[in-house]
């Protein structure tokens, strides 16, 4: 029988825990399990948009997220290699993730944050020319952006970010000392 391939295997997991063989908790690994459950919130939140809701949705939903879980560990284990199936995981997990980000992304325009680069980086047109426009105005490349809101495509780019991080943070966080 084969022995089964796992975390432990390699130096570098076995240097981090504990010689009993108990792993050790951390904070990182609290923070790499808060990452891999927003990661399964994202995903439940996008099986239940499609329709799958209650406990079907939710037993879906951790299923989705464990088999995303272990083919993005094809990838990102230590001395991991690329495979069609990791990278493949990788991406969907980060549409996902993306997914669930878009909604809070939508709001950074409300923040001082935003306003801070809005007004800085001078993002569009000031709030006296949308006013004569009545509110909107053209941006690049022809879109109509309302006074005010964050374009589309730097919001998709945020949330892509976001949902990379957020789908590689829980393998990251487990085995960083």
């Amino acid at each position: 029988m084969a022995a089964r391939k796992g975390y432990r295997a390699t130096p570098a997991a076995a240097a981090d825990e504990p010689a009993d063989g108990d792993p050790r908790s951390t904070r990182r690994r609290i923070a790499a399990v808060v990452a891999a459950a927003g990661g399964w919130y994202t995903t439940w939140l996008f099986i239940t948009a499609i329709g799958i809701t209650g406990i079907p949705g939710f037993a879906v939903s951790i299923i989705i997220e464990w088999l995303l879980f272990e083919f993005k560990r094809e990838v990102l284990a230590a001395g991991a290699q690329l495979t069609v199936g990791g990278v493949i995981a990788v991406v969907a997990d980060t549409v996902l993730n993306g997914g669930g980000m878009w909604s809070v992304v939508l709001g950074l325009n409300n923040t001082d944050t935003y306003d801070m680069f809005h007004k800085a980086l001078e993002l569009g047109p000031k709030p006296l020319a949308t006013a004569a426009a009545g509110g909107a105005v053209a941006v690049a490349g022809g879109a109509v952006a309302a006074a005010g809101s964050m374009p589309m495509l730097p919001a998709l780019g945020i949330a892509l970010a976001l949902g990379f991080i957020l789908s590689i943070a829980p393998h990251k966080l487990w085995h960083r000392r």
